[in-house]
């Protein structure tokens, strides 16, 4: 019976709950009895989980909160991660072992890196373990580059640093939970750049389930290409790729179990899938026949030590974390595209397969889904109240009404209540600011000319405009996610996406960008002048603060039409 050394990934915030909300890495490992069945496991939280250390002091626990909030923001972790797990099986392999890989959503990105770097390099000797960064470095870095340089290095690495039976070690299995396909931050992030294919890597049998219902652009997902003409049994290997039902964590766990019914279909899918290439599970977890006892799983996750056996029994029903938290807006929308792979950046057709359970389960939209429920209003009150406030104060600053440098906090407030009534000046100063903004590329004037304000009341106004642009990215948010998932509703892999719609996804980032951009502008063009030194590209702000106002209006626009669309779409 060959040893089994199990990786476990977790997602992103991912740690052990007690089975309250455990994700499906951490049911798996629930399901495994390492001392019993010959096999060593390796659990590895996902990035920004906090789970960490203590803090000794408060300026040290401040300092893990921001370590945390790097990894959650921009995955910060996830290259120590990857660099753990391999040194785990640096550690611990021995020739004959089998090699399993399990992760979610960024851990799936750890583990399909770990099983890159294994078939890349091979394993290092144990005495190796200071190479592993340079490792890292060689795999994600010089990779992209490519051509003889990177071979060279891969090659003389296996030369110098690992062993004859340890250069060609093989991956046995990868079973990975909606893969996406970069960690980090938009515009930051660190892409997969690996080719999606498994032909000619050493990687036996491969499984990925994958979210239809998952908008989040910055949760794109990596498929695998699978060449349906190619013979993967010819080489001892083989790929199962399927399309489940919900979103990202409806396929990869992680809510109450109460609401966890649909994660359960991949779970109990990848179990089997597992079990068919020899992983072990703890005793009573297989039938007669030798697959997977469906109810004997269910039964073990659902009576931890620590939770009442009379949990509720789960529903089906498919989340979106745009719900909860519809700022994930500012970072785009999209349709999920199950016809294509990318690889190398460039496009390669699929035949994408979905799960039975998508058929069985017949939920319809909105009432199989988070959106059947009311949003509370309470945010939506508070969102609208700090933007009327934010515009008058504003309008106020212009007008000259609000002077902090020559009134007190208390008289600023009463300036700012009494500003209700002067309503129609606090719009016509507003828009007087905006229009000079959005027209001084006609004038073709040096932009201080035509200022309509003095610069310190202007400056004073844009500052207050942040205010606002943080209050009504909100709104906006709320509008384009609530219409863009009616336009949408629920896939199947038959369904294609419009490229049309994927565009109008990003309308919200682009106008709270660019209006974020236009008053940075506007700030430096106010505030730098007459100062000589830059004088001179006056002109050139004043065209970008311009190009910024015309892609805010367009975004704007954007947003306005999603939401019409989606009022239609609920008609339909």
């Amino acid at each position: 019976m060959s040893r089994q050394l199990i990786i476990c990934c977790d997602g992103t915030n991912n740690n052990l709950t007690g089975g309250a909300r455990d994700t499906n890495v951490t049911q798996l490992c629930d399901l495994l009895a390492p001392d019993a069945n010959g096999q060593l496991l390796y659990y590895d939280p996902g990035v920004g989980n906090p789970g960490e250390l203590p803090g000794a002091s408060l300026t040290d626990n401040l300092s893990r909160l921001y370590e945390r909030l790097h990894g959650l923001a921009f995955g910060k972790g996830v290259y120590e991660n990857i660099a753990e797990a391999y040194l785990f099986l640096m550690r611990h392999y021995q020739p004959g072992d089998q090699i399993f890989l399990f992760g979610f959503s960024r851990g799936a990105f750890t583990a399909r890196s770990i099983g890159g770097l294994v078939t890349q390099f091979g394993l290092l000797r144990p005495e190796m373990e200071g190479l592993v960064p340079t490792l890292l470095h060689v795999y994600f870095s010089d990779r992209e580059r490519g051509g003889k340089k990177y071979i060279a290095i891969r090659d003389q690495i296996g030369r110098l640093f690992t062993t004859d039976q340890t250069r060609a070690t093989p991956v046995w299995f990868v079973g990975v939970w909606d893969t996406v396909s970069s960690v980090g931050a938009p515009l930051l992030s660190r892409t997969i750049t690996a080719s999606p294919t498994i032909v000619g890597k050493r990687f036996n049998h491969v499984r990925q389930a994958l979210a239809l219902d998952e908008y989040r652009r910055s949760f794109e997902p990596r498929p695998y290409y699978v060449d349906p003409t190619h013979n993967y049994a010819a080489t001892g290997q083989s790929i199962a790729q399927l399309w489940f039902a919900g979103a990202h964590c409806d396929v990869g766990g992680g809510y109450a179990r109460a609401e966890a019914r649909l994660s359960q279909e991949p779970l109990l899918w990848m179990l089997q899938e597992a079990v068919d290439c020899q992983l072990r599970l703890r005793a009573g977890l297989l039938d007669a026949t030798g697959q997977v006892d469906t109810q004997a799983v269910l039964s073990a996750l659902a009576s931890p030590p620590l939770l009442s056996p009379a949990s509720p029994q789960p529903q089906p029903r498919i989340h979106s974390e745009t719900y909860p938290t519809a700022l994930w807006a500012l970072a785009g929308l999209q349709q999920r595209n199950t016809h294509l792979v990318l690889d190398a950046g460039k496009p390669q057709d699929v035949v994408p397969v979905e799960h039975p359970s998508v058929a069985a389960f017949g939920l319809s939209f909105p009432a199989d889904t988070v959106w059947a429920r009311r949003r509370p209003v309470k945010g939506l009150l508070v969102a609208m109240a700090f933007a009327a406030a934010f515009w008058l104060l504003a309008g106020g600053l212009l007008q000259g009404w609000i002077a902090p440098a020559r009134m007190t906090l208390w008289e600023c407030l009463l300036a700012l209540g009494q500003s209700f009534a002067q309503a129609g000046q606090i719009a016509a100063a507003n828009f007087a600011l905006a229009r000079w903004q959005l027209e001084w590329a006609l004038s073709m004037a040096y932009p201080l000319v035509t200022l309509p304000q003095p610069p310190n009341r202007v400056a004073a106004a844009i500052w207050a405009d942040f205010g606002l642009i943080a209050a009504y990215a909100c709104l906006l948010a709320r509008a384009v996610t609530w219409a863009f998932a009616r336009i949408v509703r629920l896939q199947l892999v038959s369904h294609r996406p419009s490229a049309f719609l994927n565009g109008l996804g990003l309308a919200a980032a682009l106008a709270v960008g660019s209006d974020l951009l236009e008053n940075l502008l506007t700030l430096v063009l106010v505030s730098a002048f007459p100062w000589p030194l830059l004088a001179g590209v006056e002109p050139v702000l004043g065209l970008a603060m311009t190009a910024a106002a015309l892609a805010k209006l367009v975004g704007l626009l954007g947003c306005g039409v999603l939401v019409v669309w989606g009022f239609a779409a609920k008609a339909r």
